[in-house]
């Protein structure tokens, strides 16, 4: 049977359910009700379909409930507003006559009773259908997220049975895989609209990528073996207990809840990689700041661990002098980035044995999955096994990379020219690289010793627990979105609930300690934050200027409407109104990801090899390492050697604050600051 005919046959049957349940509804519901009169109008078997088709195109991966309604309502208003354009003309026919038989005034009136669709039309109708589908066809179910903090989401998921089904007839989803998909060929180029932009990424999306097969091929024998290996699910389903204490009935609900996403997520990256040709090319693409990311989903260059691991070059090039940066890759991928280079050079040579007999026999030899990034870091075992045998001649397709140290917490550093902070964040040389996430760990722990209302230091935290919670403060976010950040942190953990009563108690206080030794180490940011924001305060119209690259960025955000639809889900609306509170608050984060996506797109247009961007993150053949590292370190001392400050406070157009006291940092050391990117 093709997949256009299971397609069809799945979707009739389906429609058919959700069809006769929407008559037994309106037999019930008042003939006024808004969806009485929207099944009258469309017909039974249009919402029927409609409805079928929205959840058909997302019952293989986590969606919330709310967009799925929207969806649905979306599909329903535009058959409508289809069946008036074919009438338009005897419609404004009748009009002319009712102007010349009623008034003008009246005919107006008439048309005004045609509806117009709301957000909050399309959420009602489209939730009514949803609970139909979920009832009588029995493919999804309805789960709340718990990662949602206070206000846990509800999503939409395939059930266990649609989901094992997905497994076995996956060609069903074939039209909504390829829009994952690379291309089979090279994009066109972009016109160069802002060229130092566009140049860039015309250089990255000429770069040609394929599948690692070996890694395909282990993830392909644990998924369908069952075997929980590096972060893949189990076959066999988590139970939720029953009559149990409401604490561990959590704890059970989000494992189901993890097991589920994994399950299906894992599905998904191997139906991707599978379907990929020997060579595909990624269409690269920037937002309003000038960050550049692939269009692509599950196996991709922005992808998790498991989506890294699966993808690599097409084209290699032999190892060459790059070893010791392999090395270092390897290492990096084992959790060892705050190692100095030699120590990290020691550790793979002491473990050599067990990288090499990783590589050999993965699935027996399971010593690799305890490192921090274990899929990565089996790519690399397979990589520095061949290394191994052939040498310096051996073909390498892997791309190694280097991360920037708290790269939000450097660009403070480089802005305000703070000489303390830019010898936290690894921007002047020294032999062993600093890690400001451990300096607030220690603070944290002192303050545990000094007052422990939770029982911190009892359950335990490493640097991992504020590291979510630093990078909300750092961009802009508040004490919620920190303590969301440690929430997620905590759900992932294998306790058993070692707090007393709701989590957000303690994750809410180790939020704040995480704030206030932020505020300590980092005094330069709190600067920063407060000037910008007084400055963007004076911006009626919202904030504009234009970036380093060229490239013209605006921030304006608009206040929204929110109501509440059936079933007591939040929605919102669009209005005209600035909103001033949200667009001050983020344009400091805004500002400093336009810095540097305007020092990776200098660093793309320099290096004449395949370089993979994510951001603050670059990778490279071994090979050219060295010349990547020195490239970054370049870009990175030329951009802030400007004053960027002032420029952007002469692009704004206002009377700004006087701009902060400068320290005496000298943006020319990053050049020889080795452990900047590592």
């Amino acid at each position: 049977m093709t997949r256009r005919s299971v397609d069809r046959k799945v979707l009739t049957t389906m429609t058919s359910l959700v069809r006769a349940h929407i008559k037994e509804w309106m037999k019930d519901a008042h003939f006024r009700h808004f969806g009485s009169q929207v099944f009258r109008a469309v017909g039974t078997t249009a919402a029927a379909r409609c409805a079928c088709q929205a959840v058909l195109s997302c019952i293989h991966r986590e969606t919330p409930f709310i967009d799925v309604a929207r969806d649905v309502g979306t599909r329903i208003e535009q058959v409508i507003v289809g069946r008036k354009s074919r009438d338009e003309k005897t419609f404004n026919r009748r009009l002319q006559q009712l102007a010349v038989t009623m008034g003008i005034s009246k005919a107006r009136r008439i048309k005004m009773k045609e509806k117009v669709w709301v957000q909050r039309d399309r959420l009602s109708i489209g939730s009514i259908l949803l609970h139909m589908v979920h009832e009588y066809t029995g493919m999804i179910e309805f789960i709340d997220n718990p990662e949602g903090g206070r206000r846990p989401q509800k999503v939409v998921i395939g059930t266990p049975e649609t989901i094992e089904w997905l497994e076995k007839t996956g060609e069903l989803f074939d039209r909504d895989r390829e829009s994952w998909l690379p291309a089979r060929t090279p994009h066109p180029d972009y016109e160069l609209a802002v060229p130092r932009l566009h140049r860039a990424l015309n250089k990255t999306q000429a770069i040609a990528w394929r599948v690692n097969k070996r890694i395909l091929d282990v993830v392909q024998e644990c998924f369908l073996e069952g075997i929980p290996i590096a972060n893949l699910p189990s076959g066999r389903k988590p139970k939720i207990p029953k009559g149990v204490p409401k604490r561990e009935w959590a704890r059970a609900h989000y494992n189901l809840y993890e097991w589920t996403t994994q399950r299906r997520r894992t599905a998904l990256h191997l139906s991707v990689a599978r379907s990929m040709p020997e060579k595909v090319w990624f269409r690269w693409r920037n937002d309003f700041r000038g960050r550049i990311s692939p269009a692509g989903r599950f196996v991709y260059p922005h992808g998790s661990d498991l989506g890294k691991a699966l993808i690599e070059f097409a084209d290699g090039e032999p190892l060459g002098d790059g070893m010791p940066y392999l090395a270092h890759y390897g290492a990096n991928c084992w959790g060892l980035s705050k190692r100095s280079y030699e120590e990290r050079l020691a550790w793979v040579d002491n473990h050599r044995e067990h990288i090499i007999k990783s590589s050999r026999e993965p699935l027996d030899f399971r010593w690799w999955e305890d490192a921090h990034d274990p899929w990565r870091f089996l790519r690399f075992c397979f990589e520095f096994d061949g290394a191994d045998l052939y040498g310096s001649d051996y073909v390498t397709h892997l791309p190694c990379q280097i991360d920037g140290t708290a790269n939000g917490l450097q660009i403070v550093a480089c802005l305000l020219r703070d000489q303390e902070l830019a010898e936290k964040v690894n921007l002047i040389d020294t032999d062993c690289p600093a890690d400001l996430y451990s300096v607030i760990v220690a603070d944290v722990e002192r303050e545990c010793r000094r007052d422990d209302p939770w029982g911190w230091l009892n359950a335990g935290f490493d640097r991992s627990t504020v590291k979510g919670a630093a990078l909300a403060f750092a961009f802009g976010g508040n004490l919620w979105a920190a303590t969301n950040a440690v929430t997620t942190w905590f759900w992932k953990q294998p306790w058993d609930f070692p707090f007393q009563g709701n989590v957000n108690g303690p994750c809410s206080w180790m939020a704040r300690q995480v704030q206030e030794s932020l505020k300590t180490q980092a005094p330069s940011f709190q600067i920063l934050k407060t000037w910008v924001t007084a400055a963007a305060k004076q911006c009626e119209n919202g904030v504009a200027w234009t970036s380093p690259i060229g490239l013209p960025v605006r921030i304006a955000y608009y206040r929204r409407h929110e109501y509440k639809v059936r079933d007591h889900f939040r929605a919102w609306d669009d209005t005209d109104k600035l909103d001033c509170g949200k667009t001050t608050r983020s344009t400091l984060p805004n500002f400093i990801q336009s810095l540097d996506a305007a020092a990776l797109i200098d660093v793309l247009n320099h290096c004449d090899f395949p370089v993979m961007p994510t951001h603050d993150c670059f990778g490279a053949l071994p090979l050219h390492m060295e010349d990547l590292h020195r490239e970054v370190r370049t870009s990175y001392t030329k951009l802030f050697s400007r004053n960027l400050l002032q420029e952007w406070a002469d692009q704004l157009g206002i009377d700004t604050p006087p701009l902060p006291a400068m320290g005496v940092f000298d943006p020319s050391v990053i050049q020889s600051a080795r452990y900047s990117f590592t």
